[in-house]
């Protein structure tokens, strides 16, 4: 089962009432107790915990009675509905200021953090100590998919287009063309702070 249910979570027996009771002691003793509010709450929670439970693989979570369950490898659980939409796409990791990606496939109605299919690679936005990103892919794997119908994140589109996997994403080159617009902007103003300022030291 998915969930343990524990003593104190069962329903409470009912107990006879005293012989020759008044009738409103008698019913206190067999009428079932009413939820309250809390009641109520944490039953509302443990309902929803078992809806956030993964139906399409083992991920598991902590339920509200403390019961530990497991969890899926990072790399992916490797099932999937068959007639599901998929995506390749970036799920961002790490810490604040310290970004970085892995390129998983999954279900495209699932939210990022849900489980995966499949890890097929990773990103590091950040440069390193010789301005370099690192980037890996799984090349049969993402051939795989994309030869299965599986779509791809405009992100990671950018990504295997300069690696040369795909054709040139079109936002690449409008991203270039800002770049040298930008850079031939700071040439030209460069230029004027030295043509304005003085070709060198006055002599006294």
């Amino acid at each position: 089962p998915l969930f343990v249910h524990h003593s104190q979570h069962s329903p409470p027996k009912k107990t006879p009432g005293p012989a020759g009771g008044s009738e409103a002691e008698n019913r206190l003793h067999t009428e079932p107790k009413r939820e309250t509010g809390s009641t109520r709450s944490h039953l509302s929670v443990q309902n929803t915990l078992r809806n956030a439970l993964c139906r399409d693989c083992d991920q598991r979570i902590t339920s509200a009675s403390g019961t530990v369950m497991s969890l899926v490898p990072a790399s992916g659980t490797g099932r999937f509905w068959a007639r599901s939409a998929k995506i390749i796409r970036f799920v961002r990791q790490g810490c604040t200021n310290r970004p970085f990606f892995h390129i998983v496939v999954m279900e495209r109605r699932k939210d990022q953090y849900q489980p995966p299919i499949e890890q097929v690679g990773t990103y590091d936005p950040i440069p390193n100590e010789h301005n370099e990103q690192l980037v890996s892919f799984n090349y049969e794997r993402i051939r795989h998919w994309i030869g299965s119908g599986a779509h791809i994140s405009q992100p990671v589109a950018e990504l295997l287009g300069i690696a040369g996997l795909l054709p040139i994403h079109p936002r690449t080159y409008m991203t270039a063309w800002r770049n040298r617009q930008l850079a031939e902007k700071m040439a030209q103003i460069e230029a004027v702070k030295n043509a304005e300022s003085p070709e060198g030291p006055s002599s006294s």
